[in-house]
């Protein structure tokens, strides 16, 4: 999320300070993948990718 401004930003506790709730951040979610899809496709075609382990707080 380098230099980008968007909502998600909020759910993040490595970014902001008091994050927002995980379990409210699915639309957030879905917009930041719907508005940057094209980027998002280039990195996953690119790059080797590190994905982060699931939260505790999201798992059933």
């Amino acid at each position: 999320m380098t230099g980008v401004h968007h909502d998600l930003k909020a759910h993040d506790p490595d970014l902001v300070d008091a994050p927002l709730p995980v379990e409210q951040s699915f639309c957030a979610f879905r917009d930041f993948c719907h508005r940057y899809r094209d980027d998002i496709v280039t990195i996953l075609q690119t790059r080797i990718v590190q994905i982060r382990d699931v939260p505790h707080a999201i798992l059933p």
